[in-house]
């Protein structure tokens, strides 16, 4: 993991150095059967790719990030194709 930081409270880490990595944030997730908390790593974005079309915002969300929103693959909710992933607002 290459740069990491703690922004607002949200733990966020890069896979590899500036532009070839990709960017994570450790979003909470519920408890594990001991009680401990359990984290989700979601996938930022700066933009979505000219080839990724089908990706649009998730209109209602309420729980994305300040100064990010959700963005998803456009598949069902109970598809276990779909994929969700933060987009910076600019």
């Amino acid at each position: 993991m290459y740069n990491m930081r703690i922004e607002n409270g949200h733990f966020f880490f890069r896979t590899g150095e500036y532009p070839c990595g990709s960017e994570f944030v450790l979003i909470p997730s519920g408890l594990d059967k001991k009680g401990r908390r359990k984290f989700t790593a979601v996938e930022i974005w700066d933009k979505i790719p000219y080839y990724e079309k089908r990706w649009k915002p998730i209109h209602g969300a309420t729980t994305a990030l300040k100064g990010y929103i959700w963005i998803s693959n456009g598949k069902s909710r109970f598809d276990p194709e779909r994929q969700t992933a933060l987009l910076k607002e600019v």
